[in-house]
Protein backbone atom coordinates (compact mmCIF):
# COMPACT_ATOMS: atom_id res chain seq x y z
CA UNK A 1 0.00 0.00 0.00
CA UNK A 2 1.38 3.40 -1.00
CA UNK A 3 2.17 5.63 1.97
CA UNK A 4 0.68 9.13 1.88
CA UNK A 5 3.12 11.63 3.37
CA UNK A 6 1.55 14.59 5.20
CA UNK A 7 2.99 17.72 6.80
CA UNK A 8 2.37 17.91 10.57
CA UNK A 9 3.74 20.22 13.24
CA UNK A 10 5.13 19.19 16.68
CA UNK A 11 1.60 18.85 18.07
CA UNK A 12 0.52 16.49 15.28
CA UNK A 13 -1.71 19.09 13.64
CA UNK A 14 -1.67 18.99 9.82
CA UNK A 15 -0.45 22.22 8.17
CA UNK A 16 -0.79 23.11 4.45
CA UNK A 17 2.13 22.52 2.10
CA UNK A 18 2.75 25.56 -0.17
CA UNK A 19 3.96 25.43 -3.79
CA UNK A 20 7.10 27.57 -4.11
CA UNK A 21 6.14 28.56 -7.69
CA UNK A 22 2.52 29.77 -7.41
CA UNK A 23 1.82 29.67 -3.61
CA UNK A 24 -1.05 27.15 -3.97
CA UNK A 25 -1.65 25.08 -0.82
CA UNK A 26 -1.92 21.26 -0.61
CA UNK A 27 -2.71 18.81 2.17
CA UNK A 28 -0.13 16.17 1.14
CA UNK A 29 3.26 16.01 -0.56
CA UNK A 30 1.73 13.62 -3.12
CA UNK A 31 -0.77 16.27 -4.24
CA UNK A 32 2.02 18.86 -4.41
CA UNK A 33 4.17 16.49 -6.50
CA UNK A 34 1.35 16.03 -9.02
CA UNK A 35 0.77 19.78 -9.10
CA UNK A 36 4.45 20.47 -9.88
CA UNK A 37 3.99 18.61 -13.19
CA UNK A 38 1.99 21.64 -14.39
CA UNK A 39 4.94 23.97 -13.78
CA UNK A 40 7.64 21.74 -15.30
CA UNK A 41 5.47 20.88 -18.32
CA UNK A 42 5.52 17.14 -17.66
CA UNK A 43 2.36 15.30 -18.78
CA UNK A 44 2.75 11.60 -17.95
CA UNK A 45 -0.96 10.70 -18.15
CA UNK A 46 -2.18 9.92 -21.70
CA UNK A 47 -5.73 9.37 -23.02
CA UNK A 48 -5.93 6.04 -24.89
CA UNK A 49 -8.76 7.38 -27.11
CA UNK A 50 -7.41 10.68 -28.51
CA UNK A 51 -3.81 10.59 -27.12
CA UNK A 52 -4.27 13.90 -25.24
CA UNK A 53 -1.79 14.24 -22.34
CA UNK A 54 -2.28 15.59 -18.83
CA UNK A 55 -0.15 16.64 -15.87
CA UNK A 56 -2.29 14.94 -13.22
CA UNK A 57 -4.36 11.75 -13.21
CA UNK A 58 -7.53 13.58 -12.06
CA UNK A 59 -7.44 15.72 -15.22
CA UNK A 60 -7.22 12.56 -17.33
CA UNK A 61 -10.22 11.04 -15.48
CA UNK A 62 -12.27 14.18 -16.09
CA UNK A 63 -11.22 14.17 -19.76
CA UNK A 64 -12.23 10.51 -20.29
CA UNK A 65 -15.80 11.39 -19.30
CA UNK A 66 -15.99 13.50 -22.49
CA UNK A 67 -15.56 10.33 -24.52
CA UNK A 68 -17.94 8.23 -22.42
CA UNK A 69 -20.49 11.04 -22.02
CA UNK A 70 -20.73 10.26 -18.31
CA UNK A 71 -22.11 13.14 -16.21
CA UNK A 72 -22.89 11.78 -12.72
CA UNK A 73 -23.19 15.14 -10.93
CA UNK A 74 -26.60 16.82 -11.17
CA UNK A 75 -27.64 20.38 -10.20
CA UNK A 76 -30.69 20.34 -7.92
CA UNK A 77 -31.81 23.80 -9.13
CA UNK A 78 -31.82 23.52 -12.96
CA UNK A 79 -30.99 19.80 -13.47
CA UNK A 80 -27.83 20.54 -15.48
CA UNK A 81 -25.40 17.60 -15.51
CA UNK A 82 -21.63 17.70 -14.97
CA UNK A 83 -18.72 15.31 -15.38
CA UNK A 84 -16.96 16.28 -12.13
CA UNK A 85 -17.92 17.55 -8.67
CA UNK A 86 -15.75 20.69 -8.96
CA UNK A 87 -17.66 21.76 -12.12
CA UNK A 88 -20.98 21.28 -10.29
CA UNK A 89 -19.69 23.25 -7.27
CA UNK A 90 -18.64 26.13 -9.54
CA UNK A 91 -21.98 25.96 -11.39
CA UNK A 92 -23.96 26.16 -8.12
CA UNK A 93 -22.41 29.58 -7.50
CA UNK A 94 -24.45 30.85 -10.46
CA UNK A 95 -27.61 30.13 -8.50
CA UNK A 96 -26.31 31.30 -5.10
CA UNK A 97 -24.49 34.35 -6.49
CA UNK A 98 -21.38 33.46 -4.48
CA UNK A 99 -18.11 34.90 -5.84
CA UNK A 100 -15.35 33.98 -3.37
CA UNK A 101 -12.35 34.98 -5.50
CA UNK A 102 -11.51 38.70 -5.35
CA UNK A 103 -9.10 40.79 -7.48
CA UNK A 104 -6.76 42.81 -5.24
CA UNK A 105 -6.37 45.50 -7.95
CA UNK A 106 -9.96 46.47 -8.87
CA UNK A 107 -11.98 44.46 -6.28
CA UNK A 108 -13.83 42.53 -9.02
CA UNK A 109 -15.10 39.15 -7.75
CA UNK A 110 -15.30 35.78 -9.54
CA UNK A 111 -16.86 32.37 -9.10
CA UNK A 112 -13.68 30.40 -9.85
CA UNK A 113 -9.94 30.73 -9.23
CA UNK A 114 -9.34 30.20 -12.95
CA UNK A 115 -11.54 33.19 -13.87
CA UNK A 116 -9.64 35.37 -11.38
CA UNK A 117 -6.30 34.21 -12.81
CA UNK A 118 -7.45 35.08 -16.37
CA UNK A 119 -8.78 38.46 -15.14
CA UNK A 120 -5.42 39.40 -13.58
CA UNK A 121 -3.84 39.20 -17.05
CA UNK A 122 -5.94 42.29 -17.99
CA UNK A 123 -4.10 44.33 -15.36
CA UNK A 124 -0.67 42.91 -16.21
CA UNK A 125 -1.27 43.19 -19.99
CA UNK A 126 0.20 39.71 -20.38
CA UNK A 127 -0.95 37.54 -23.31
CA UNK A 128 0.90 34.26 -22.81
CA UNK A 129 -0.73 32.24 -25.60
CA UNK A 130 0.73 33.18 -28.99
CA UNK A 131 -0.22 31.93 -32.48
CA UNK A 132 2.92 30.75 -34.29
CA UNK A 133 1.28 31.30 -37.70
CA UNK A 134 0.19 34.96 -37.54
CA UNK A 135 1.66 36.27 -34.27
CA UNK A 136 -1.67 37.08 -32.59
CA UNK A 137 -1.50 36.65 -28.80
CA UNK A 138 -4.28 35.76 -26.37
CA UNK A 139 -4.93 35.72 -22.63
CA UNK A 140 -6.67 32.32 -22.71
CA UNK A 141 -5.49 29.05 -24.20
CA UNK A 142 -9.03 28.18 -25.35
CA UNK A 143 -9.17 31.47 -27.30
CA UNK A 144 -5.92 30.52 -29.04
CA UNK A 145 -7.29 27.05 -29.84
CA UNK A 146 -10.42 28.61 -31.35
CA UNK A 147 -8.25 31.01 -33.35
CA UNK A 148 -6.12 28.16 -34.76
CA UNK A 149 -9.23 26.66 -36.36
CA UNK A 150 -9.36 29.77 -38.59
CA UNK A 151 -6.00 28.74 -40.10
CA UNK A 152 -6.82 25.03 -40.35
CA UNK A 153 -10.51 25.39 -41.23
CA UNK A 154 -11.16 22.57 -38.77
CA UNK A 155 -14.58 22.23 -37.10
CA UNK A 156 -14.16 19.16 -34.89
CA UNK A 157 -17.40 19.47 -32.88
CA UNK A 158 -20.36 18.00 -34.79
CA UNK A 159 -24.06 18.17 -33.96
CA UNK A 160 -25.60 14.66 -33.88
CA UNK A 161 -29.04 16.05 -34.80
CA UNK A 162 -28.40 18.19 -37.91
CA UNK A 163 -24.72 17.48 -38.74
CA UNK A 164 -23.72 21.14 -38.29
CA UNK A 165 -20.07 21.48 -37.21
CA UNK A 166 -18.38 24.00 -34.92
CA UNK A 167 -14.90 25.20 -33.96
CA UNK A 168 -15.49 24.90 -30.19
CA UNK A 169 -17.41 22.70 -27.74
CA UNK A 170 -19.07 25.82 -26.30
CA UNK A 171 -20.53 26.74 -29.69
CA UNK A 172 -21.80 23.17 -30.13
CA UNK A 173 -23.33 23.20 -26.63
CA UNK A 174 -25.13 26.49 -27.40
CA UNK A 175 -26.35 25.10 -30.73
CA UNK A 176 -27.76 21.90 -29.15
CA UNK A 177 -30.07 23.99 -26.96
CA UNK A 178 -31.77 25.19 -30.15
CA UNK A 179 -32.87 21.57 -30.79
CA UNK A 180 -34.07 20.94 -27.23
CA UNK A 181 -35.89 24.26 -27.02
CA UNK A 182 -34.73 24.72 -23.41
CA UNK A 183 -34.38 28.30 -22.21
CA UNK A 184 -33.47 28.03 -18.53
CA UNK A 185 -32.41 31.66 -17.96
CA UNK A 186 -35.40 33.97 -17.33
CA UNK A 187 -35.56 37.76 -17.08
CA UNK A 188 -37.19 38.80 -13.77
CA UNK A 189 -38.54 42.03 -15.33
CA UNK A 190 -40.34 40.88 -18.51
CA UNK A 191 -40.20 37.06 -18.19
CA UNK A 192 -38.29 36.68 -21.47
CA UNK A 193 -36.24 33.45 -21.45
CA UNK A 194 -32.84 32.68 -22.95
CA UNK A 195 -30.69 29.68 -23.74
CA UNK A 196 -27.48 31.32 -22.47
CA UNK A 197 -26.76 33.24 -19.26
CA UNK A 198 -24.70 35.71 -21.29
CA UNK A 199 -27.72 36.43 -23.52
CA UNK A 200 -29.83 37.12 -20.42
CA UNK A 201 -27.23 39.57 -19.08
CA UNK A 202 -27.13 41.44 -22.40
CA UNK A 203 -30.94 41.58 -22.41
CA UNK A 204 -31.08 42.99 -18.85
CA UNK A 205 -29.10 46.04 -19.98
CA UNK A 206 -32.20 47.06 -22.00
CA UNK A 207 -34.20 47.41 -18.80
CA UNK A 208 -31.47 49.11 -16.76
CA UNK A 209 -30.18 51.27 -19.63
CA UNK A 210 -26.66 50.37 -18.50
CA UNK A 211 -23.85 50.61 -21.06
CA UNK A 212 -20.74 49.52 -19.14
CA UNK A 213 -18.36 49.38 -22.10
CA UNK A 214 -17.05 52.88 -22.84
CA UNK A 215 -15.21 54.07 -25.96
CA UNK A 216 -11.90 55.74 -25.02
CA UNK A 217 -11.94 57.91 -28.19
CA UNK A 218 -15.48 59.35 -28.20
CA UNK A 219 -18.37 59.48 -25.72
CA UNK A 220 -19.94 56.27 -27.05
CA UNK A 221 -20.98 53.57 -24.57
CA UNK A 222 -22.22 50.04 -25.26
CA UNK A 223 -23.99 47.18 -23.50
CA UNK A 224 -21.60 44.49 -24.79
CA UNK A 225 -17.88 44.22 -25.35
CA UNK A 226 -18.52 42.94 -28.89
CA UNK A 227 -20.48 46.12 -29.72
CA UNK A 228 -17.63 48.26 -28.39
CA UNK A 229 -15.05 46.31 -30.45
CA UNK A 230 -17.22 46.74 -33.54
CA UNK A 231 -17.61 50.48 -32.80
CA UNK A 232 -13.82 50.95 -32.46
CA UNK A 233 -13.45 49.83 -36.09
CA UNK A 234 -15.20 53.11 -37.04
CA UNK A 235 -12.33 55.09 -35.50
CA UNK A 236 -9.56 52.86 -36.86
CA UNK A 237 -11.25 52.26 -40.22
CA UNK A 238 -10.38 48.58 -39.82
CA UNK A 239 -12.51 45.94 -41.53
CA UNK A 240 -10.58 42.73 -40.79
CA UNK A 241 -13.07 40.25 -42.24
CA UNK A 242 -12.63 40.02 -46.04
CA UNK A 243 -14.99 38.46 -48.56
CA UNK A 244 -13.18 35.89 -50.74
CA UNK A 245 -15.62 36.44 -53.64
CA UNK A 246 -15.74 40.24 -53.94
CA UNK A 247 -13.73 43.14 -52.55
CA UNK A 248 -16.09 43.61 -49.59
CA UNK A 249 -14.65 43.85 -46.08
CA UNK A 250 -16.50 43.92 -42.77
CA UNK A 251 -15.97 44.91 -39.15
CA UNK A 252 -17.40 41.65 -37.73
CA UNK A 253 -17.43 38.00 -38.71
CA UNK A 254 -21.25 37.97 -38.40
CA UNK A 255 -21.56 40.73 -41.03
CA UNK A 256 -19.25 38.81 -43.38
CA UNK A 257 -21.29 35.60 -42.92
CA UNK A 258 -24.50 37.52 -43.62
CA UNK A 259 -22.90 39.14 -46.70
CA UNK A 260 -21.87 35.73 -48.13
CA UNK A 261 -25.56 34.75 -48.34
CA UNK A 262 -25.94 37.42 -51.06
CA UNK A 263 -23.37 35.57 -53.21
CA UNK A 264 -24.80 32.10 -52.57
CA UNK A 265 -28.44 33.24 -52.72
CA UNK A 266 -29.09 31.16 -49.61
CA UNK A 267 -32.06 32.22 -47.44
CA UNK A 268 -32.26 29.59 -44.70
CA UNK A 269 -34.65 31.44 -42.35
CA UNK A 270 -38.37 31.19 -43.27
CA UNK A 271 -41.36 33.05 -41.81
CA UNK A 272 -44.02 30.57 -40.64
CA UNK A 273 -46.85 33.06 -41.37
CA UNK A 274 -46.19 34.26 -44.94
CA UNK A 275 -43.28 31.95 -45.99
CA UNK A 276 -41.01 34.91 -46.73
CA UNK A 277 -37.35 33.84 -46.59
CA UNK A 278 -34.35 35.68 -45.18
CA UNK A 279 -30.60 35.27 -45.16
CA UNK A 280 -30.23 36.20 -41.48
CA UNK A 281 -32.08 35.07 -38.33
CA UNK A 282 -32.16 38.66 -37.00
CA UNK A 283 -33.88 39.87 -40.18
CA UNK A 284 -36.52 37.13 -39.80
CA UNK A 285 -37.13 38.13 -36.17
CA UNK A 286 -37.58 41.77 -37.20
CA UNK A 287 -39.91 40.74 -40.06
CA UNK A 288 -42.16 38.74 -37.72
CA UNK A 289 -43.00 41.96 -35.87
CA UNK A 290 -44.99 43.00 -38.97
CA UNK A 291 -47.38 40.11 -38.23
CA UNK A 292 -47.44 40.51 -34.43
CA UNK A 293 -47.56 44.33 -34.47
CA UNK A 294 -44.89 44.35 -31.78
CA UNK A 295 -42.94 47.61 -31.35
CA UNK A 296 -40.80 46.88 -28.26
CA UNK A 297 -38.52 49.92 -28.38
CA UNK A 298 -40.04 53.06 -26.84
CA UNK A 299 -38.67 56.61 -26.79
CA UNK A 300 -38.72 58.03 -23.24
CA UNK A 301 -38.98 61.61 -24.55
CA UNK A 302 -41.93 61.51 -26.97
CA UNK A 303 -43.24 57.94 -26.40
CA UNK A 304 -42.84 56.98 -30.06
CA UNK A 305 -42.36 53.21 -30.47
CA UNK A 306 -40.13 51.35 -32.91
CA UNK A 307 -39.56 47.86 -34.26
CA UNK A 308 -35.78 48.03 -34.04
CA UNK A 309 -33.30 49.17 -31.38
CA UNK A 310 -31.02 50.92 -33.90
CA UNK A 311 -33.98 52.95 -35.25
CA UNK A 312 -34.79 54.05 -31.68
CA UNK A 313 -31.16 55.06 -31.11
CA UNK A 314 -31.16 57.13 -34.33
CA UNK A 315 -34.51 58.68 -33.32
CA UNK A 316 -33.21 59.72 -29.87
CA UNK A 317 -30.45 61.67 -31.60
CA UNK A 318 -33.21 63.84 -33.14
CA UNK A 319 -34.00 64.97 -29.57
CA UNK A 320 -30.41 65.25 -28.33
CA UNK A 321 -28.97 66.72 -31.55
CA UNK A 322 -26.09 64.24 -31.29
CA UNK A 323 -24.27 63.46 -34.55
CA UNK A 324 -21.49 61.00 -33.65
CA UNK A 325 -20.53 60.02 -37.21
CA UNK A 326 -18.09 62.57 -38.66
CA UNK A 327 -16.66 62.80 -42.17
CA UNK A 328 -12.84 62.88 -42.02
CA UNK A 329 -12.67 64.97 -45.23
CA UNK A 330 -15.11 67.88 -44.68
CA UNK A 331 -16.03 67.28 -41.00
CA UNK A 332 -19.76 67.04 -41.80
CA UNK A 333 -21.57 65.18 -38.99
CA UNK A 334 -24.40 62.64 -39.22
CA UNK A 335 -26.79 60.86 -36.88
CA UNK A 336 -26.48 57.48 -38.62
CA UNK A 337 -23.54 55.44 -39.90
CA UNK A 338 -25.49 54.77 -43.11
CA UNK A 339 -25.77 58.51 -43.83
CA UNK A 340 -22.03 58.98 -43.29
CA UNK A 341 -21.24 56.06 -45.61
CA UNK A 342 -23.41 57.52 -48.40
CA UNK A 343 -21.89 60.97 -47.83
CA UNK A 344 -18.29 59.69 -48.21
CA UNK A 345 -19.13 58.50 -51.73
CA UNK A 346 -19.41 62.19 -52.72
CA UNK A 347 -15.69 62.57 -51.89
CA UNK A 348 -14.54 59.20 -53.31
CA UNK A 349 -16.70 59.37 -56.44
CA UNK A 350 -17.86 55.82 -55.73
CA UNK A 351 -21.18 54.75 -57.31
CA UNK A 352 -21.92 51.25 -56.02
CA UNK A 353 -25.43 50.81 -57.46
CA UNK A 354 -25.27 49.62 -61.08
CA UNK A 355 -28.06 49.03 -63.61
CA UNK A 356 -27.89 45.44 -64.88
CA UNK A 357 -29.04 46.50 -68.38
CA UNK A 358 -27.13 49.66 -69.30
CA UNK A 359 -24.40 49.47 -66.59
CA UNK A 360 -25.05 53.07 -65.52
CA UNK A 361 -23.98 53.63 -61.90
CA UNK A 362 -25.53 55.62 -59.06
CA UNK A 363 -24.55 56.71 -55.58
CA UNK A 364 -27.84 55.77 -53.89
CA UNK A 365 -30.24 52.86 -54.32
CA UNK A 366 -33.20 55.21 -54.73
CA UNK A 367 -31.63 56.78 -57.82
CA UNK A 368 -31.21 53.33 -59.37
CA UNK A 369 -34.81 52.47 -58.49
CA UNK A 370 -36.12 55.43 -60.54
CA UNK A 371 -33.68 54.82 -63.38
CA UNK A 372 -35.56 54.14 -66.65
CA UNK A 373 -34.19 50.60 -67.20
CA UNK A 374 -35.12 49.55 -63.68
CA UNK A 375 -38.65 50.91 -64.15
CA UNK A 376 -39.05 48.79 -67.29
CA UNK A 377 -37.89 45.71 -65.35
CA UNK A 378 -40.39 46.42 -62.59
CA UNK A 379 -43.13 46.86 -65.19
CA UNK A 380 -42.27 43.47 -66.71
CA UNK A 381 -42.41 41.86 -63.26
CA UNK A 382 -45.77 43.36 -62.34
CA UNK A 383 -47.25 39.85 -62.20
CA UNK A 384 -45.07 39.17 -59.13
CA UNK A 385 -47.42 41.38 -57.08
CA UNK A 386 -49.69 38.57 -55.88
CA UNK A 387 -51.05 40.12 -52.65
CA UNK A 388 -54.27 42.07 -53.32
CA UNK A 389 -55.96 44.68 -51.12
CA UNK A 390 -59.50 43.39 -50.40
CA UNK A 391 -60.91 46.95 -50.44
CA UNK A 392 -59.42 48.68 -53.50
CA UNK A 393 -57.82 45.67 -55.32
CA UNK A 394 -54.39 47.31 -55.45
CA UNK A 395 -51.66 44.66 -55.62
CA UNK A 396 -48.44 44.34 -53.65
CA UNK A 397 -45.38 42.11 -53.77
CA UNK A 398 -44.80 41.98 -50.00
CA UNK A 399 -47.02 41.43 -46.97
CA UNK A 400 -45.47 44.39 -45.15
CA UNK A 401 -46.37 46.75 -48.01
CA UNK A 402 -49.97 45.46 -48.02
CA UNK A 403 -50.29 45.88 -44.24
CA UNK A 404 -48.99 49.46 -44.47
CA UNK A 405 -51.43 50.21 -47.32
CA UNK A 406 -54.45 48.89 -45.34
CA UNK A 407 -54.00 51.75 -42.83
CA UNK A 408 -55.26 54.11 -45.57
CA UNK A 409 -58.70 52.40 -45.51
CA UNK A 410 -59.00 52.15 -41.72
CA UNK A 411 -59.91 54.99 -39.38
CA UNK A 412 -57.36 57.81 -39.19
CA UNK A 413 -56.49 57.32 -35.54
CA UNK A 414 -53.88 60.06 -35.22
CA UNK A 415 -55.62 63.44 -34.88
CA UNK A 416 -53.99 66.86 -34.75
CA UNK A 417 -54.91 68.80 -31.57
CA UNK A 418 -54.42 72.17 -33.31
CA UNK A 419 -56.52 71.67 -36.46
CA UNK A 420 -59.10 69.10 -37.74
CA UNK A 421 -56.47 67.11 -39.72
CA UNK A 422 -56.16 63.37 -38.98
CA UNK A 423 -53.74 60.72 -40.26
CA UNK A 424 -53.40 56.97 -40.64
CA UNK A 425 -49.81 56.96 -39.35
CA UNK A 426 -48.25 58.48 -36.24
CA UNK A 427 -45.24 59.55 -38.31
CA UNK A 428 -47.51 61.47 -40.73
CA UNK A 429 -49.05 63.37 -37.80
CA UNK A 430 -45.62 64.16 -36.43
CA UNK A 431 -44.56 65.60 -39.81
CA UNK A 432 -47.82 67.58 -40.04
CA UNK A 433 -47.26 69.21 -36.62
CA UNK A 434 -44.18 70.93 -38.03
CA UNK A 435 -46.52 73.15 -40.09
CA UNK A 436 -47.84 74.52 -36.76
CA UNK A 437 -44.55 74.64 -34.82
CA UNK A 438 -42.35 75.78 -37.72
CA UNK A 439 -39.79 73.15 -36.71
CA UNK A 440 -37.15 72.40 -39.35
CA UNK A 441 -34.96 69.63 -37.90
CA UNK A 442 -33.15 68.67 -41.10
CA UNK A 443 -30.11 70.88 -41.76
CA UNK A 444 -27.89 70.99 -44.84
CA UNK A 445 -24.26 70.38 -43.81
CA UNK A 446 -23.00 72.55 -46.67
CA UNK A 447 -25.02 75.80 -46.46
CA UNK A 448 -26.92 75.37 -43.14
CA UNK A 449 -30.33 75.67 -44.84
CA UNK A 450 -32.98 73.83 -42.79
CA UNK A 451 -36.05 71.85 -43.84
CA UNK A 452 -39.17 70.37 -42.26
CA UNK A 453 -38.89 67.12 -44.21
CA UNK A 454 -35.98 64.75 -44.83
CA UNK A 455 -37.12 64.36 -48.43
CA UNK A 456 -36.83 68.14 -48.95
CA UNK A 457 -33.28 68.08 -47.54
CA UNK A 458 -32.27 65.24 -49.90
CA UNK A 459 -33.65 67.15 -52.88
CA UNK A 460 -31.87 70.32 -51.76
CA UNK A 461 -28.52 68.51 -51.34
CA UNK A 462 -28.54 67.73 -55.05
CA UNK A 463 -28.06 71.46 -55.66
CA UNK A 464 -24.60 71.16 -54.10
CA UNK A 465 -23.69 67.81 -55.69
CA UNK A 466 -25.01 68.90 -59.15
CA UNK A 467 -26.73 65.57 -59.71
CA UNK A 468 -29.35 65.39 -62.44
CA UNK A 469 -29.53 61.64 -62.79
CA UNK A 470 -33.29 61.04 -63.18
CA UNK A 471 -33.88 60.82 -66.94
CA UNK A 472 -37.20 61.27 -68.73
CA UNK A 473 -37.85 58.30 -71.07
CA UNK A 474 -39.82 60.53 -73.48
CA UNK A 475 -37.58 63.55 -74.06
CA UNK A 476 -34.36 62.50 -72.23
CA UNK A 477 -34.52 65.57 -69.99
CA UNK A 478 -32.57 65.07 -66.74
CA UNK A 479 -34.05 66.10 -63.43
CA UNK A 480 -32.75 66.39 -59.90
CA UNK A 481 -35.17 64.12 -58.01
CA UNK A 482 -37.81 61.39 -58.50
CA UNK A 483 -40.58 63.84 -57.53
CA UNK A 484 -39.47 66.36 -60.20
CA UNK A 485 -39.36 63.55 -62.76
CA UNK A 486 -42.87 62.44 -61.74
CA UNK A 487 -44.22 65.99 -62.23
CA UNK A 488 -42.37 66.31 -65.54
CA UNK A 489 -43.91 63.07 -66.90
CA UNK A 490 -47.38 64.49 -66.22
CA UNK A 491 -46.65 67.19 -68.84
CA UNK A 492 -46.16 64.48 -71.50
CA UNK A 493 -49.19 62.48 -70.35
CA UNK A 494 -51.41 65.56 -70.04
CA UNK A 495 -52.27 64.42 -66.53
CA UNK A 496 -53.57 67.14 -64.18
CA UNK A 497 -54.69 65.31 -61.04
CA UNK A 498 -54.92 68.35 -58.72
CA UNK A 499 -58.29 70.07 -59.09
CA UNK A 500 -59.48 73.41 -57.73
CA UNK A 501 -62.60 72.96 -55.54
CA UNK A 502 -63.82 76.47 -56.39
CA UNK A 503 -63.79 76.50 -60.21
CA UNK A 504 -62.74 72.93 -61.18
CA UNK A 505 -59.54 74.10 -62.88
CA UNK A 506 -56.88 71.34 -62.75
CA UNK A 507 -53.10 71.47 -62.40
CA UNK A 508 -49.98 69.31 -62.64
CA UNK A 509 -48.45 70.19 -59.25
CA UNK A 510 -49.47 71.59 -55.85
CA UNK A 511 -47.49 74.82 -56.22
CA UNK A 512 -49.49 75.73 -59.38
CA UNK A 513 -52.78 74.91 -57.64
CA UNK A 514 -51.76 77.01 -54.64
CA UNK A 515 -50.99 80.03 -56.86
CA UNK A 516 -54.34 79.57 -58.56
CA UNK A 517 -56.24 79.47 -55.25
CA UNK A 518 -54.68 82.80 -54.30
CA UNK A 519 -56.39 84.39 -57.32
CA UNK A 520 -59.76 83.41 -55.82
CA UNK A 521 -58.72 84.88 -52.46
CA UNK A 522 -57.71 88.19 -54.10
CA UNK A 523 -60.97 88.22 -56.10
CA UNK A 524 -63.03 87.83 -52.91
CA UNK A 525 -61.04 90.58 -51.19
CA UNK A 526 -61.57 93.00 -54.09
CA UNK A 527 -65.34 92.28 -54.12
CA UNK A 528 -65.67 92.96 -50.40
CA UNK A 529 -63.77 96.23 -50.75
Amino acid sequence: MKKIVTNKDDHGIQTPITCVVCSANFSTFGHLEKHLNEHVGEKPFECNVCLAKFAVSESLKRHLKRHTGEKPYKCTECHSMFACSSALKQHMRRHTGEKPYKCTVCQATFRSRKSLKEHLLIHSGERPFKCLLCGNAYRRKRTLNKHLNIHTGQKPFKCTVCQASFTSSGSLSSHLKAHTGKKPFKCTTCQASFRELNSLRKHEFRHTGENPFKCTICAGSFSTKASLTQHLHLHTGENPFKCTICAGSFSTKAYLKQHLHFHTGEKPFECTVCQAKFNHSGTLKQHQRIHTGERPYKCTMCHATFNYANVLQAHIRCHTGEKPYKCTVCLAAFRERKSLKQHTWIHTGERPFECNLCKKKYRCRKSLKYHSCERRIRGANEEEKTLQCPICSKKFAKTGALNTHLNIHTEKRFKCTLCPASYSYRESLKVHLRTHTGEKPYKCTVCQASFSYLKSLHEHERVHTVENEFECTVCQAKLRSPSYLKLHLRLHAGDKPLQCKVCEASYVCRSHLKKHLLTHVRKIKSETC
